[in-house]
């Protein structure tokens, strides 16, 4: 799908940046290395393992995520703390060091 859309973008705007966007719903769990949990249409794991899911992502030429809380046990405030603290620095890092090596 995604290198559909980038064909898709090279061929009717040539030259002109069109990110590809995905939705997430995460329920992040209280342990870092949880391992993903099979719910219908959520991730749930530890922020170790949405980290790897979203490097995957990023890999497979996502641009942008989305995520949301909606459906989690956890306070969101404290989620997004923690997508803050934990997983964001560490994908910027994995993002400029990808970038790096092209």
């Amino acid at each position: 799908m995604i290198a559909r859309w980038q064909a898709a973008v090279t061929a009717y705007a040539p030259g002109v940046f069109k990110p590809f966007v995905q939705s997430l719903y995460i329920e992040m769990a209280e342990h870092p290395d949880h391992s993903p949990s099979p719910i219908h249409l959520i991730l749930r794991a530890g922020c170790n393992v949405i980290l790897q899911f979203l490097e995957g992502l990023s890999a497979a030429g996502v641009n942008h995520v989305v995520l949301n809380f909606k459906y989690g046990e956890r306070d969101a405030a404290q989620v997004v703390e923690e997508v803050g603290r934990e997983i964001l620095p560490r994908l910027e890092d994995s993002e400029a060091g990808r970038m790096g090596a092209i």
